[in-house]
């Protein structure tokens, strides 16, 4: 190895940090299949380089409460998951990569780590009620190990196996199967001299922002998976602003499936509370004219109700919680949520 490659390398390694925080499972897999290489002095400069790169985003992370890693590790995760969600996850994982399942036993030692660490780490997200199966797309650094491998009788299954992929993107089989709705091209067709945000879509927030160029933000309601946008400040604080949803709530949006309302949002996560022996304490002088408090019950990940509790006028006092339900108390202005989500459950 010379020092291009070594710096090649370093770089890689920041940038791969950078950009998915899965990528940490290659560098693993591949520190497990080239461990004979450890005592390399140019593997550690290469290790030193990558860190350098990742200094400036641990340093946020350090001054901002590790934010990213808190929502990977435990507020992304929504109610649901189990047994049966991880069966399925690693089910249809196994059929679409099954080239390398078959030959796993060929692949390299940091190949079959890869593939190992993968079913392991996304298979217990999926167990926690959160995993997309785009995450296994870190196995096609595996790829070019194939042709080594594989068995020439087998090749021709591999590229049939690839056609068959690529023909999901044709447009009439990809809306079929529902990929085209992950580009959603509606929101291309939204043009607005407004702020707009999206209720419990932040797909449908970052497609905006990708079409328009626009700044937006997407709200969850309780028990909703949260994203990036909970991470970051709302930025239309007690601005009146436009919201497109899904839901049917307010004016229907010509030729889209949307409809839209109008009306000032305000991010109330930042208000403390208590919650002592179901009796909740928290500063009301703080909490906009118009808002109510709302309990949502799910069982095993889904809703099951909805209870309006009052005007934010004065606290609720009782809570109904069932055996084996997940709960949160939360307050809402038209149905739109404030981002305040007040877990009632252990």
């Amino acid at each position: 190895t010379n020092w291009l490659n070594t710096l090649i390398l370093g770089l890689s390694i920041g940038l791969l940090g950078l950009s998915k925080y899965h990528g940490v499972l290659l560098i693993i897999a591949l520190a497990i299949g080239f461990w004979p290489k450890r005592k390399e002095v140019k593997l550690y400069a290469a290790i030193t380089l990558g860190a350098v790169v990742l200094m400036p985003h641990f340093v946020w992370q350090y001054q901002n409460d590790w934010p990213s890693f808190r929502y990977h590790l435990s507020d992304r995760f929504i109610p649901g998951g189990g047994i049966l969600e991880t069966v399925q996850f690693l089910s249809i994982s196994i059929i679409l990569w099954i080239p390398l399942i078959w030959n796993y036993k060929y692949l390299p030692k940091w190949s079959r780590s890869l593939v190992f660490l993968a079913a392991i780490i996304f298979g217990w997200s999926a167990f926690k009620g959160s995993a997309e199966l785009h995450w296994m797309l870190v196995l096609v650094w595996i790829i070019p190990e194939l042709p080594r491998v594989v068995h020439p009788k087998w090749r021709v299954f591999g590229i049939s196996l690839a056609v068959i992929h690529l023909l999901i993107f044709i447009p009439g089989i990809s809306e079929r199967i529902g990929i085209a709705e992950h580009f959603r091209k509606e929101i291309r067709s939204i043009n607005e001299l407004d702020y707009v945000i999206f209720l419990d879509s932040y797909q449908d927030a970052a497609l905006y922002e990708f079409y328009t160029g626009k700044e937006s933000y997407s709200l969850v309601h309780p028990g909703i998976r949260r994203s990036q946008y909970q991470l970051a400040t709302y930025p239309f604080q007690s601005i009146r602003v436009l919201i497109y949803n899904r839901m049917g709530m307010g004016t229907k949006v010509n030729h889209t499936p949307f409809h839209k309302i109008e009306q000032e949002v305000y991010d109330l996560s930042g208000i403390e509370w208590t919650l002592h022996d179901g009796a909740l304490q928290t500063d009301l002088s703080l909490v906009p004219i118009g808002y109510h408090w709302i309990q949502y019950n799910y069982e095993n990940g889904i809703q099951v109700e909805r209870i309006g509790l009052g005007e934010a006028t004065q606290l609720p006092s009782r809570f109904a919680i069932g055996v084996k339900q997940q709960s949160f108390l939360t307050l809402e202005k038209n149905w739109v949520p404030s981002q305040l989500w007040i877990p009632l459950h252990e």
